[in-house]
């Protein structure tokens, strides 16, 4: 690492001062702006989703993707929030099943397991639920759930609507003659999850630009 001169520290320092000083003095500045983030988050998500399925339309399998457990082995806030949407994509869609999936990357529980339990006690029957509970990826989440899926004739991926629609890009560069049957969930309600959307819009966005600079 190249240190810092004592010129640029002392810029940098009079900058975040000035900075500071700024938003103290105007705060209907940041709060304009924390709203403008908010909203342009909420932009991004309801554009990344598609319309769900009829129920007529053939068979289908709800899929919700994974966030890792708290180490005290309590449900993320995060998880709470994708079962919810996952029950509630399965039941205006008519869908049969649904499967949750993901593994124990950051600690001893398992994601998909946590997420189960959490659709058990909203009523989801234990027949209905399918658990995959091997990937610590988006990527093995797909990987992992098509062969899941091969006795359904859709399928539609559950989670923040642009997480879901990068695990749509993958399945169709793992699948491409899938591209008919795999949809992203529209069933989250305008500004669910606000307090993430900001957060999570911006690691889509970073991993679309390193994408396109060829970084991954």
């Amino acid at each position: 690492m190249v240190p810092m001169n004592p010129f640029s520290f002392a810029t940098l320092a009079r900058t975040c001062v000035g900075v500071s000083t700024a938003l103290r003095r105007s705060p209907r500045w940041l709060i304009a702006a924390i709203a403008g983030l908010v909203v342009a988050a909420e932009l991004l998500h309801q554009r990344a989703g598609q319309s769900a399925i009829a129920p007529d339309e053939g068979s289908a399998v709800v899929v919700v993707l994974g966030y890792p457990t708290l180490r005290s082995g309590r449900p993320h806030p995060i998880q709470r929030w994708r079962v919810r949407l996952g029950v509630r994509t399965m039941r205006a869609t008519g869908a049969s099943h649904i499967i949750f999936s993901g593994g124990s990357p950051r600690n001893a529980h398992t994601e998909a397991e946590t997420m189960a339990r959490l659709a058990v006690a909203a009523d989801v029957p234990d027949a209905a639920i399918i658990v995959e509970t091997e990937s610590v990826s988006t990527w093995q989440n797909v990987a992992y759930c098509e062969p899941l899926t091969r006795g359904f004739d859709h399928v539609i991926l559950a989670s923040d609507p642009l997480h879901a629609k990068r695990a749509h890009r993958y399945w169709i560069e793992q699948h491409p003659d899938d591209r008919e049957r795999i949809y992203v969930s529209d069933a989250r309600l305008p500004f669910e999850g606000a307090w993430s959307s900001v957060p999570t819009a911006a690691v889509e966005i970073i991993r679309s630009i390193r994408k396109r600079l060829g970084g991954g």
